[in-house]
């Protein structure tokens, strides 16, 4: 404060010095003031230090013992009654003395500083509070009882009190007996006594039901005080009694005699006298016996011993007495008997010994008794005493527990373990008096009355209960303490073990590393990596140490140190284990990064070492020949030059790293050596370039040195991380020099460009840090991009071989330098990418480490904030009582102590969190950060409400600790006030006291100071009643909060009415003689105010537009309210006043009042006055309820408008909180441009769901706008602030919006452009120069920027078809296709597909409607999943994208050659399926129930679909004329004769008859044999080549014996002297075995008895004929290898392909045949009748005939293939009009295009290749460009024309072809011969090529065999044929002369004979029986 104080005076100073005289004038007087002040406090700062005697805690102490001692002896008494609860009024006494110690102990408590002190005085005042507690539920339960039996009491106080009255009365009548006595009056006397008697007896009885009501000690003062009296007046009345006794006749039983002493010895001795007294004593002596044995004495032993111990008394007393008696009568027994008679003497001496006798006897009985009593009350009083002592113990043993529990973990170890010491000492002390009381007592019970035994069961019972629950108590807390002994040290052993491991893998880390000692390396990385692997246990051991540490450091045994020092060691093993985790990961990697600094410097000194060697060693030889000049050393002298950056590299790093190590050392050893070594070489080539040349260069050549001493320089250098930005270009001379280097340039081109884009996408890639999924998404990536890269490798090994090959076969200099610069950049390029790949590896590995713990760690985070926020929730409102206070201060103290525990937690996930966001910054880390910021948010958020929590608790005890203070001390002002007010108003009401003014202006004063006394007190009358309502909810339904309301309502009573009276006291001071101007005054006084409040209250108008200025508005409201409420009394109290004032002022008063001129008369005057105070009265009261309307009025606004501002503010923040969470949604998109194409859809739909989920902000959105608008202008005007904001959260919004739909439109055209579906990923199925292009309807058609061309095919494909050509050779055709089946089928990868693969691909894909197209994109996905699922499985042999493009580019060829874009799903299976991998019959199950019908049946339509598919693949091959053309209805017709003409086939049927390879497909099991005898081996020679062993087919003769043929042989139709290829040759696929040896051994020895016109007579075949006499489809232009190459730029459409689609054809032949089948049902049945059978066979026959003759006698052409026969015949003369047309306009167009050529050379221009059109050149000149122009369309035209020529071409050949084959069919020579009488046709199936025809033999598969035809069977029809069919050729030759007028009625008749030679023809080959 004081720097503040002097900063003040400064400057005022600097102000007083500066700013004039006036201001000094203004600042001087306050600085004084300021001074003043500051010294005053400052003194009583230090007057006030707080210093506290010892004296006065001593005497504070004392008072509480002292006022504890009564407290504690009332409690004992418990519920049982005394007289005070009768009579005392239950006002409580000690109330006031039990407050003023708590207070005493609250200031003492705030003075002293020692905080032990302070907790005893808090423990002294919590015990004296609950002593004082208990003794008022002790005293309300007395009160009860004593109300319940007040009547009975104050029944038995009368009586007991009438009795006394009656004794004092009685006693003063005896004493008033005058000394003769009066013995009437004893009389009355006695009988007055014997009256009372009853009296007594029935308040004892009364007293004894009071005392079995518990008011025993009540009762007891009052019974013995009358018991006493009573006794006493007996003894004395008993003395009259005894002297009077012969006149006096009444005796008692009661009643005691005494003799009298003043007896005359003569009366004594006279005999009868004597015996009577004798008689007397016996009388007596019997009433003593008889006390004895009354029941008062004959009790239990301890049943109401104060009656026994009265009894006994008073028979001692007696006893007593009577000795006396009897030794009087002892004494006179002499003389008695000298005087009497014997008779008398006789009698007399009987009844002494009787008396004797009585008198010994009675003693005796006495003696007993009395020992008895005294021995019982001795043992009760003991037992009594114990059991005091014993609960005594009991209750300060409770005490100190329950102090215990209070002060439990606040007191330290040592008194801890002090008190359960002591506690266990007296426990064992009281071990032995708890036993004595149990059996004392079970004793007095059994010897006690049935109230008493109940009364000390109890007592024993509950002093028992409380020893068990002590015992426990101690057994309970000495378990507690042992466990937390226990986990204590459990805690600290596990931490001792944790903090030494921490502190072992902390010395690892600082282990000094030596980059040069590989030794050490790896052993510190081992130690590293075994700590590492050691890390996550640990961590889960500091885990369980935080969780369990709360309870272990909150053992009440714990040391505070202790506590401290493990607190602290706890944290600082958290910090060091996340140091720790930090560190181990670092030192780790800087290691392994040493350990490889080691390794590559090693092998570079030992690959330096290596090339230094030669170096130096041709050097030497150079420099020794002596002959300057004889060597070139340039080359040598730039490799040295290249090499020098690595050598002197290394020798720095060799000589940091070996600097200090000896010299013995083995690296340091290689290090000098090399420096050696490379400073000879340096000065070698300078000795050798200062040598001067020789005139004669090469005189001395490499040849003259001998070979030992030749050395190969090595000039290729190491590839090392530097890359080289120089790229020499190939000179073209270099080019032609060495022509092998364009095709070294373009590889290394190729590579190097796809190291660019492959370094380029993995740079770009980017993961989400903390998103698992995302980074082992990522690393998959990574290592397929690794394993592509490693495929890829043998790519560049070939190109480093390449160029070294090409270096050393040339000697240009040049050429050496830039093929060695390109391959170290490629080398350096492969290795970046390569390392970079590794790095980014092992960084993703990293980390998804520290994500996988980060995300643990944020787990266990969350948690703890969940915990905590449930723990807020659950927090009650504050109480302001203490004990409630006390408890959530504890409560909010433990969770504090949570809080700091979970604080590591925290801190923990922040560390990792930061650690990421470092690490990986590169990558997207707006999820860490976001989490993170939400974490530290939350965080900090409840850390501050636990602030505010404790401040609260704080302020709350604060007030309530003050409160009652406060509350007295205002009271006490109260009071005071109160006083001075009542003397200020009794002194204005004297009499005549207004007339003296000095006096009214005296009183007038001191109502001053008593007004403002009140207006200062204000503020805290109301800070009073408003704590106390607070405390008052808290302490709602106790006794506390009745008294409290009470006084609180006293309070506010007394305050109103101190204000009441200081108003009346100014009204009447005020009321002086001029009255009514005082009213009036005060009336306009008032108005005056209520227009100030009025306009007050209008400026406060209007309604603010936002909540801080409405808020305000309400708080500034709230003051003008209290003002009003403040006003009000006053108001009234003049109104009042007014009102009595003009109803009590007669008319002359008011006339001498009133100021007016002495015209007016009287009444007027009066009438004047009383209009004017009214009419004043009325306004003010008009006024005051106006204005109160008005506030309620604006107070209703304004709890409105804050009502609908709050709403709106809520919406607001919710929709600013959701747009904020979608900002930085949008903020982590990543730009389209970087994201991976895989995860393009993946995106897209992340933010379409996103899209959806903030649908729900566009309604909170129209709820602001609709909240906002309703603030219209006349009602409330909204801020700008507030209008900026609902402004700016649309703006938000809609920018979202438009974001979002952007972001979707760029990821779908992204997704459109580089998606799955946009075949991106075939792009790299082609190398430059080719490029993969779309048409359109997504057909891909390829590019070449060499040639400016594009193509169909690819260009792969392109090389497999020309490659297809060599296979033309083998002579038949079956065979011929099968083998380039084969080869496509390997180039396709389908024969590693298994049919199972294939059907779960198209059953993925749902393909499952046979009928319905696929597109491209759906062929590419099933593809695509089918090729995939190949390379998982052959990843070495299949490349997915080329594989993918290979097989659309051949299914398209093979079922749309249109390239429609789409083909049927049945030609897609049926493609696949018949390439697949599988067995032969499986396959034709598999397409059998692809055309099959539910059933299971198939009918000819479908099984004409499913040939005409199949048929496609040789046709696509140009083969499809050798297996009976296109035209499948021949197949089909064939299939159902099979199955007997049945309407529908089942799939048996159809296996067996393709078991019978049907011509049509006999290609395909052909395949599979091929396949089969890839691999065969056979230990055999080929008798023509010589081949040994035979791989492949093997083909055995069965004529000779040894005979073998390879199948090249065979294929090529060579064959050895003397053997004839008709011979029967049996096939073999695999090696034979021993019993296939033998039997064919068997067949060559019969066959060697067969002549050659049995093997005529027997042709075999090795498939089943199914040709028609049309063969092929005259339509389908045969395809070669070469000519799928469209030369139009537009690759819609194919010009050198059909234009009818192949979809389009298969339905026209399916339903051509089923219209057939419908028209003619018995077109292929074989049962019908022989004459519509003929009549069918005659028409068709005709119809050929008529076709070679060019003309068609049937209107009606009876199938698919005859109606295109027809439409070819029509059309063929205007084809070859249009031929003859297009090849004269390219002839036109060819000598154009030369002169055009001409011209362009003749300007000197280079010639420039052509070209495509979507690929223009920019010209040089306008001039060139339009040249270059009308070329381009030259040659587009020309090509144009060119392809369609070949079409008509092609389809001229194939039509002269079909043509021929007729001829040949009709021009067959003719032959006799006869078989079994029948007349047989043998029909030879001539194919496309003589020498092409499938080799009629029976094949051998595994071992089966067959035999076969010699090669004159295969080339031409054999010589001894059938003779009816000859005889049928020749009638048909006949038939048919070269005039076109002959009759051909003949040939009807001819066609019987010819179909029957047909159909015997095909029974004799069919039929195995026959054949054999």
């Amino acid at each position: 404060m004081h720097p503040k104080v002097d900063s003040v005076r400064d400057q005022a100073v600097d102000l007083m010095t500066n700013r004039g005289d006036h201001c000094r004038k203004v600042i001087e007087p306050k600085l004084s003031e300021l001074n003043q002040r500051f010294a005053a406090l400052s003194q009583r700062i230090k007057s006030g230090k707080p210093f506290i005697p010892l004296k006065e805690l001593e005497q504070f102490d004392f008072d509480i013992q002292k006022l504890l001692e009564p407290l504690e002896v009332e409690i004992q008494q418990g519920v049982n009654l005394k007289e005070e609860d009768f009579n005392k009024d239950m006002s409580e006494d000690d109330e006031s003395t039990v407050k003023e110690l708590l207070q005493r102990g609250d200031t003492l408590q705030k003075r002293i500083t020692d905080e032990r002190k302070r907790e005893e005085i808090k423990i002294k005042q919590q015990l004296l509070q609950t002593k004082h507690n208990a003794l008022k539920d002790l005293r309300s339960q007395r009160r009860k009882k004593a109300l319940e039996i007040s009547h009975q009491w104050y029944q038995y106080k009368r009586q007991a009190d009438d009795l006394m009255t009656w004794l004092d009365d009685i006693e003063k009548k005896l004493a008033s007996l005058p000394d003769h006595k009066d013995e009437q009056k004893l009389k009355e006397i006695d009988g007055e006594l014997e009256k009372k008697k009853e009296d007594l007896n029935a308040v004892h009885r009364q007293a004894e039901r009071l005392s079995k009501d518990g008011a025993a000690k009540a009762v007891e003062p009052t019974l013995i005080q009358l018991s006493k009296r009573w006794r006493d007046f007996e003894s004395k009345f008993a003395q009259f009694r005894r002297l009077n006794y012969a006149e006096i006749q009444t005796v008692h039983e009661d009643t005691t005699s005494v003799m009298t002493e003043s007896m005359t010895v003569e009366t004594t001795y006279v005999p009868s006298t004597y015996l009577a007294e004798i008689l007397q004593l016996l009388q007596a002596l019997s009433e003593v016996e008889e006390r004895l044995n009354s029941p008062v004495l004959q009790v239990k032993d301890y049943e109401d011993l104060l009656r026994q111990e009265d009894c006994l008394k008073n028979i001692k007393d007696r006893l007593g007495r009577l000795q006396g008696h009897i030794d009087i009568i002892h004494s006179k027994k002499i003389p008695a008997l000298q005087s009497a008679t014997p008779r008398e003497a006789a009698n007399i001496q009987d009844k002494l010994t009787q008396l004797n006798f009585q008198w010994e006897k009675v003693n005796k009985m006495y003696r007993d008794r009395q020992a008895r009593f005294d021995k019982s009350f001795e043992k009760w009083r003991l037992f009594h005493c114990d059991m005091k002592s014993f609960n005594h113990w009991l209750t300060e043993t409770e005490e100190k527990l329950s102090r215990a529990q209070i002060e439990s973990g606040d007191v330290g170890h040592a008194k801890t373990n002090q008190f359960l010491q002591e506690l266990q000492d007296g426990i064992g002390r009281q071990q032995a008096v708890v036993k004595t009381l149990n059996v004392t007592g079970e004793e007095i019970i059994e010897q006690s009355s049935t109230a008493d035994a109940n009364v000390l069961k109890e007592q024993l019972g509950s002093l028992n209960t409380r020893w068990q629950e002590i015992c426990k108590q101690l057994v309970e807390k000495k378990k507690r303490i042992e466990e937390e002994k226990n986990i204590l040290s459990e805690f600290q052993e596990d931490l001792n073990k944790l903090i030494l491991w921490l502190e072992e893998t902390e010395s690892i880390i600082a282990i000094p590393l030596e980059p040069g000692n590989e030794d050490q390396l790896r052993d510190c990385l081992g130690k590293v990596k075994l700590r590492a692997e050691e890390l996550l246990p640990h961590k889960g051991i500091l885990k369980r140490l935080n969780e369990s540490g709360g309870i272990a450091l909150g053992s009440a045994s714990l040391d505070p140190d202790r506590k401290h020092k493990l607190e602290s060691a706890l944290k600082e093993a958290n910090h060091r284990l996340v140091k720790v985790s930090k560190d181990l990961p670092e030192k780790q990697k800087e290691i392994e990064i040493l350990l490889k600094d080691f390794i590559e410097l090693d092998q570079q000194l030992n690959q330096l070492t290596l090339w230094v060697t030669p170096v130096k060693n041709q050097l030497e030889l150079y420099n020794q020949v002596g002959q300057p000049g004889a060597f070139d050393i340039k080359e040598t002298e730039a490799a040295v030059q290249a090499k020098q950056p690595n050598v002197e590299e290394v020798l720095s790093k060799g000589c940091h790293l070996y600097k200090e190590k000896p010299a013995t050392h083995p690296v340091k050893k290689k290090i000098e050596d090399l420096n050696a070594d490379w400073k000879a070489i340096n000065h070698l080539i300078r000795q050798l370039k200062e040598k001067p040349a020789l005139g004669v260069p090469g005189l001395f050549s490499p040849g003259v040195l001998t070979s030992g001493q030749t050395v190969a320089v090595d000039t290729q250098t190491r590839v090392t991380k530097e890359t080289t930005t120089f790229k020499p270009e190939m000179p073209s001379s270099v080019l032609l020099e060495i022509p092998a280097l364009a095709d070294f340039n373009k590889a290394w081109a190729e590579l190097t460009d796809w190291l660019s884009r492959l370094d380029r996408e993995i740079k770009s890639q980017r993961v989400t840090v903390g998103d698992l999924d995302d980074i082992n998404d990522m690393i998959i990536k990574q290592k397929a991009i690794l394993q592509d890269l490693e495929q890829r490798r043998p790519q560049l090994d070939e190109l480093i071989t390449a160029a070294q090959n090409l270096k050393n076969k040339t000697s240009n200099q040049e050429a050496r330098t830039i093929i060695t610069d390109r391959i170290e950049k490629i080398q350096s390029q492969w290795d970046e990418v390569h390392g970079y790949l590794q790095s980014r590896r092992q960084q993703l590995h990293e980390m998804s480490k520290d994500s996988t713990q980060w995300l643990e760690a944020k787990r266990e985070a969350e948690q703890v904030l969940e915990q905590a926020k449930n723990k807020l929730e659950s927090w009650k409102e504050i109480s302001y009582t203490v004990e409630a206070l006390k408890k959530q201060n504890t409560e909010l103290k433990q969770f504090s102590k949570e809080i700091r525990q979970w604080q590591i937690n925290v801190d923990v996930v922040n560390d990792m969190a930061l650690k990421l966001l470092r690490d990986y910054s590169a990558d997207d880390t707006s999820k860490v950060q976001l989490m993170t910021d939400n974490i530290n948010t939350t965080w900090a958020t409840i850390n501050k409400r636990v602030s505010e929590r404790e401040a609260a608790l704080e302020s709350a005890l604060r007030m309530l600790q003050v409160f009652y203070l406060d509350l007295e001390k205002f009271l006490a002002w109260l009071t005071e006030a109160e006083t001075t007010a009542n003397v200020l108003q009794d002194a204005t009401h004297k009499e005549k006291i207004l007339e003296d003014a000095k006096t009214v202006w005296e009183l007038m004063k001191q109502w001053q100071d008593l007004q403002a006394e009140i207006d200062t007190h204000t503020d805290i009358f109301h800070n009073l009643d408003e704590n106390g309502q607070k405390i008052l909810r808290s302490l709602e339904g106790s006794e506390d909060a009745v008294l409290l309301q009470r006084r609180l309502d006293n309070m506010n009573f007394r305050w109103s009415e101190l204000r009441k009276k200081s108003l009346n006291i100014r009204s009447h001071l005020e009321a002086s003689t001029d009255q009514w101007k005082r009213l009036h005054l005060s009336l306009q006084e008032l108005l005056a105010w209520l227009q100030l409040k009025e306009d007050e209250l209008k400026q406060q108008a209007p309604i603010g537009g936002d909540l801080p200025t409405v808020q305000k508005q309400n708080d500034v409201h709230r003051t003008f309210k209290r003002e009003l409420k403040t006003k009000e009394p006053v108001i009234m109290s003049a109104l009042e006043t007014v009102r009595i004032f003009l109803a009590e002022q007669p008319v002359e008063g008011l006339e001498k009042l009133y100021p007016e001129p002495r015209e007016l008369s009287p009444e007027e005057r009066a009438q004047n006055v009383t209009k004017l105070l009214r009419r004043q009265a009325d306004e003010v009261k008009t006024e005051w309820d106006k204005l109160n309307l008005h506030s309620a009025d604006w107070q209703k606004k304004i709890d409105d408008a804050l009502e609908r501002l709050q709403g709106l503010q809520e919406a607001m923040d919710e929709l600013d909180l959701k747009l904020r969470q979608a900002e930085v949604f949008k903020g982590s998109w990543q730009p389209v441009g970087d994201l991976l194409i895989d995860s393009l859809q993946d995106h897209l739909e992340k933010v379409k769901v996103y899209r959806a989920e903030i649908v729900p902000l566009k309604e909170k959105v129209h709820q602001v706008n609709e909240l906002a608008q309703r603030f219209t202008p006349p009602d409330i005007q909204l801020s700008p602030y507030n209008l900026s904001c609902v402004e700016d959260l649309n703006t938000r919004w809609k920018v979202l919006q438009v974001a979002i739909d952007e972001r979707i439109r760029q990821l779908h055209e992204a997704h459109r452009d580089f998606g799955p579906t946009s075949q991106h990923f075939l792009t790299t199925s082609v190398q430059g120069p080719w490029e993969r292009a779309i048409s359109p309807n997504k057909v891909p058609y390829y590019i070449n920027h060499e040639t400016q061309t594009t193509c169909w095919d690819h260009p792969k494909m392109t090389e497999l078809y020309q490659s297809l050509a060599d296979l033309n050779n083998v002579r038949f055709s079956a065979y011929r296709t099968a083998m380039k089946l084969r080869r496509l089928q390997k180039a396709l990868c389908l024969d590693l597909l298994s049919l199972s693969a294939a059907c779960d691909a198209l059953d993925q894909h749902n393909l499952k409607q046979n009928d319905q197209p696929m597109d491209i994109l759906q062929i590419i996905n099933c593809l695509t999943t089918i090729y995939d699922r190949l390379e998982q499985e052959h990843n070495n042999l299949v490349n997915v994208p080329l594989c993918v493009d290979m097989c659309l580019n051949w299914l398209l060829n093979v079922y749309d050659t249109g390239r429609t874009g789409r083909i049927r799903v049945l030609s897609f299976k049926t493609g696949v399926v018949s390439l697949c991998k599988a067995h032969l019959e499986d396959k034709y199950r598999y397409l059998f129930k692809q055309v099959a019908s539910s059933t299971g049946f198939c009918d000819q339509r479908r099984l004409g679909l499913l040939l005409h598919d199949s048929i496609q693949i040789p046709r696509q091959l140009g083969e499809v004329a050798s297996f009976g053309g296109s035209n499948i209805e021949p197949s089909v017709r064939s299939c159902f004769q099979f199955a007997n003409n049945k309407p529908e086939i089942e799939a048996a049927l159809f296996l067996d008859w393709m078991r019978l390879e049907p011509q049509s497909m006999v290609w395909l099991p052909v395949l599979h044999r091929v396949a089969a005898a890839e691999t065969a081996k056979h230990q055999a020679k080929c008798n023509i080549c010589k081949e040994c062993p035979i791989i492949g087919f093997r083909y055995r003769s069965l004529k000779h014996f040894n005979y073998d043929i390879c199948q090249s042989c065979f294929f090529s139709g060579r064959v050895a002297k003397g053997h004839k290829m008709h011979y029967p040759m049996v096939e073999y696929c695999t090696p034979t075995t021993s019993g296939e040896d033998v039997r064919d051994f068997a067949k060559v020895l019969k066959n060697k008895f067969r002549t050659k016109r049995y093997f005529a007579k027997h042709p075999r075949m090795g498939y089943l004929p199914v040709q028609t006499v049309l063969e092929g489809d005259n339509m389908e232009t045969p395809v070669t290898l070469i000519n799928f190459w469209p030369v139009d730029s537009a690759p819609a459409s194919s010009p050198q392909l059909s234009h009818d689609d192949t979809h389009s054809r298969i339905e026209h032949y399916a339903s051509r045949l089923a219209e057939m089948e419908n028209s003619n049902g018995s077109y292929l049945n074989d049962s019908i009748s022989p004459n519509e059978s003929i009549d069918d066979e005659h028409l068709l026959i005709q119809h050929y005939c008529q076709s070679l003759n060019q003309e068609s006698p049937l209107s009606q052409p009876r199938s698919p293939a005859q109606i295109l026969i027809s439409l070819e015949s029509e059309e063929r003369g205007e084809l070859e009009r249009i031929l003859a047309d297009l090849e004269e306009e390219n002839r036109n167009l060819q000598a154009e295009y030369d002169r055009l050529k001409q011209q362009h050379d003749h300007k000197g221009l280079s010639p420039l290749p052509s070209p495509p059109e979507m690929m223009p050149v920019s010209p040089q000149s306008p001039r060139d460009a339009e040249l270059i122009a009308e070329a381009k369309l030259l040659r587009q035209h020309k090509g144009r024309l060119e392809a369609r020529m070949q079409i008509l071409e092609d389809h001229n050949k194939q039509l002269e072809s079909q043509l021929h084959r007729l001829r040949q069919l009709l021009e067959q020579p003719q032959a006799d011969a006869k078989v079994n009488g029948t007349t047989l046709s043998s029909p030879s199936t001539s194919l496309q090529r003589s020498d092409s025809s499938q080799p009629m033999l029976l094949r051998v598969v595994g071992s089966q065999t067959s035999e076969t035809m010699g090669e004159d069977d295969l080339l031409s029809p054999p010589q001894d044929t059938s003779t009816g069919l000859e005889e049928v050729m020749e009638q048909l030759n006949n038939s048919f002369p070269s005039s076109r007028g002959h009759n051909v009625g003949s040939l009807f008749h001819m066609a019987d004979d010819l179909g029957r030679a047909m159909e015997t023809l095909v029974t004799v080959m069919t039929d195995d029986k026959v054949l054999e």
